[in-house]
């Protein structure tokens, strides 16, 4: 029978050791923390400046361009603009042109190459493609069509 009165040595020796060496790794620890993104600083506007974007909006600029120039996120843009009682042009694939977009996409046209054709996002094509019915394509599904010369 073996009697544990008290550690052993080794254990001693590396208690020891993880003693002296913990204030160095909690330094090495704290210097890894990931940077903090800055966050964007919140912009009002006052009447007079929403009714200047509702003119520049009018005037045929897109939200985007006029997320950056105002130094607005672009989903605050709209917002500005709903309040207002502006009705946003829609984005994307005009209605009119989605049974094109829908063939183009059959004969093996990519959802980026409609993107660019329609000068919108691919998944706006996407999401359009969808509602429509559409079954997108997986990626190994896709054939060489889509590289065929502009229709």
């Amino acid at each position: 029978m073996v009697g544990l009165t008290g550690g052993s040595s080794k254990q001693s020796v590396l208690l020891r050791r993880l003693a002296e060496g913990l204030p160095a790794l909690l330094r090495r620890r704290h210097g890894r923390t990931r940077p903090v993104k800055p966050r964007q600083p919140q912009r009002r506007l006052t009447a007079e400046q929403v009714e200047q974007l509702v003119r520049e909006y009018e005037a045929g600029n897109d939200m985007t361009m006029l997320a950056t120039r105002w130094g607005l996120h672009r989903t605050t843009v709209a917002g500005h603009l709903r309040r207002a009682g502006v009705t946003l042009r829609r984005q994307g694939i005009p209605d009119e042109r989605l049974g094109e977009a829908v063939r183009l996409y059959e004969d093996g046209w990519s959802c980026q190459r409609l993107a660019d054709r329609y000068k919108c996002d691919d998944e706006t094509v996407r999401q359009a493609l969808k509602r429509a019915g559409v079954r997108l394509r997986a990626p190994w599904e896709r054939s060489s069509g889509g590289n065929s010369p502009a229709v």
